[in-house]
């Protein structure tokens, strides 16, 4: 992937804007440029601040307390307006990477943003391949009995999640029998 930071995000060939001191920004829109860099691969706009939990970057409403939104709903919100209640702002951009990769989700370049309900969202997720997130389709029945063989030996749910590439909340369900429920002889 080929990201020059130096160079603003929409591909005009200038220098990024400068820093603006945390404590001098008046709204999320403020912080967010600074934090941008472009694939020249993918012409993804690709978020380089903080990512939330589900890999999507985020940025702070404006002051203390004010709760993180996400940037590529933002951006979204930004360029076309307010997104009605119950839509998704999808990525169109997901096709440019394999399956397993979600460096998309950083993407906050809005010509690789639509909206969408919660159908199209799904339908649009089976489309591009993107439907082996759950760890149930991840993970095989000989994996789940691994999994719990290693667990009763001490292995932690973190070592274990990342060993099998899914969160140590999943382990701990798998452990506990509420995923994969099939009996079990250790």
């Amino acid at each position: 992937m080929q990201l020059d930071p130096n160079l603003c995000a929409c591909g005009c060939g200038h220098a990024r804007p400068s820093y603006l001191p945390r404590h001098k920004q008046q709204s999320p829109a403020q912080g967010l440029w600074q934090r941008i860099v472009c694939d020249l691969r993918t012409h993804c706009w690709l978020w380089t601040g903080t990512i939330g939990t589900v890999g999507y970057g985020v940025i702070a409403k404006g002051g203390a307390g004010r709760g993180m939104v996400s940037v590529h709903r933002l951006m979204w919100e930004m360029t076309h307006g307010l997104i009605a209640d119950g839509l998704f702002v999808m990525h169109t951009c997901d096709v440019f990477y394999p399956p397993d990769d979600h460096t998309y989700r950083r993407c906050v370049n809005p010509a690789h943003l639509m909206l969408g309900t919660p159908a199209e969202n799904t339908a649009h997720m089976m489309a591009s391949r993107r439907n082996g997130q759950s760890s149930k389709k991840k993970l095989r029945l000989a994996d789940a009995l691994e999994i719990r063989q290693l667990a009763a030996r001490g292995m932690s749910y973190s070592e274990l999640g990342r060993k099998y590439n899914v969160s140590h909340k999943q382990i701990g369900n798998i452990v506990r029998g509420f995923s994969f429920r099939q009996p079990i002889n250790l």
